[in-house]
């Protein structure tokens, strides 16, 4: 089985994607589609306050219009 540092390196953008605990959920979902990823590193400044899940929130989204 592969370690996380090897699915990593097998990536083709090493950027980690961060949202402001400001951003709309909208907002957030759309940067995370944008790059094709399912989550982002909520961060305030050079504090990690959590991450934010795509499929934890677009279907909410979706229903709230």
């Amino acid at each position: 089985m592969k370690t996380v540092a090897e699915l990593l390196r097998e990536k083709a953008n090493h950027a980690v994607v961060t949202v402001s605990p400001d951003s709309s959920v909208f907002d957030a979902i759309k940067t995370m589609a944008d790059r094709s990823i399912g989550a982002g590193v909520v961060v305030e400044g050079d504090v990690v306050l959590g991450m934010v899940a795509g499929r934890d929130n677009a279907g909410k989204v979706v229903l709230q219009d």
